[in-house]
């Protein structure tokens, strides 16, 4: 999931760069029209600051959260699981092998 995550981010900045290299025309078309969207964002945010801040500090707050404790996104999916399993109960496995822990001989 991570992985896909930072994959997705990583190939951003080389279709931008393709992009640029083999339209760039095209590219200063889309660049002003981002630019606009971004001044009416940041118009938006600058108006409702206190929330913006809130969110930021939630984010960090969150990150920091998960830094140290990192089986809550795990606790998190299983918990999406169980409900989904609850509300669709087709969709989830009626018989599924549970995973045994073998311990691990090093010689």
């Amino acid at each position: 999931m991570f992985n896909t995550v930072f994959f997705i981010v990583a190939l951003s900045p080389i279709v931008v760069g393709l992009g640029f290299i083999l339209k760039p025309k095209k590219m200063k078309k889309v660049q002003a029209w981002f630019r606009k969207k971004l001044e009416k964002v940041e118009n938006r945010l600058l108006k409702s600051h206190k929330k913006v801040g809130f969110a930021f500090v939630a984010l960090g707050m969150m990150m920091v959260y998960t830094y140290f404790q990192p089986i809550w996104v795990y606790n998190m999916f299983m918990a999406a699981r169980v409900v989904i399993g609850v509300f669709f109960p087709d969709m989830m496995p009626a018989d599924f092998q549970p995973v045994e822990a073998t311990p691990m001989v090093c010689i």
